[in-house]
């Protein structure tokens, strides 16, 4: 229990930061942004709040990003589609609304799609638009799951 505290961003050589299942409140420090050669961030099953920066797109190493089962509100961030070695992205089961932005979109690697990208697992609420939290997202061109 407790926060993320905001002196992670000092573990700058940081590559790896796996917290699920810890029941970890409040938002994302803005220092996690600063971990340069981060490549999995797993996050999911906590009670964290608040957005996404889009100083997301600051993580050109992450491949890895799990953040499901969380209250994290707020949009996706186009800047997501900056990390081009991303390989996962669960935002399912949260607080986010509108779409799923093109850039990221443009990451999975799909018929239509660039046989370079690595986007294999992107997972948000988009299966029922009746619901109060849904993100826009077209199954499978887009999105690999909807929940």
């Amino acid at each position: 229990a407790g926060s993320i505290p905001s002196q992670i961003g000092q573990l700058s050589r940081l590559k790896k930061f796996d917290v699920n299942y810890n029941l970890l409140t409040g938002p994302l420090p803005e220092s996690i942004y600063d971990l340069s050669q981060l490549e999995e961030l797993d996050l999911n099953d906590n009670a964290l709040t608040g957005t996404i920066s889009t100083r997301i797109g600051q993580l050109e190493e992450l491949r890895f990003f799990q953040l499901y089962r969380n209250r994290v509100e707020g949009s996706i961030p186009s800047e997501f589609g900056l990390l081009t070695g991303l390989e996962v992205a669960n935002f399912d089961n949260n607080e986010f609304k509108g779409g799923m932005p093109e850039e990221v979109c443009q990451l999975r690697d799909g018929p239509d799609m660039s046989p370079d990208n690595m986007l294999t697992s992107l997972t948000a609420d988009c299966k029922d638009s009746s619901e109060e939290y849904y993100v826009e997202c077209e199954e499978p061109d887009c999105c690999s799951t909807c929940f």
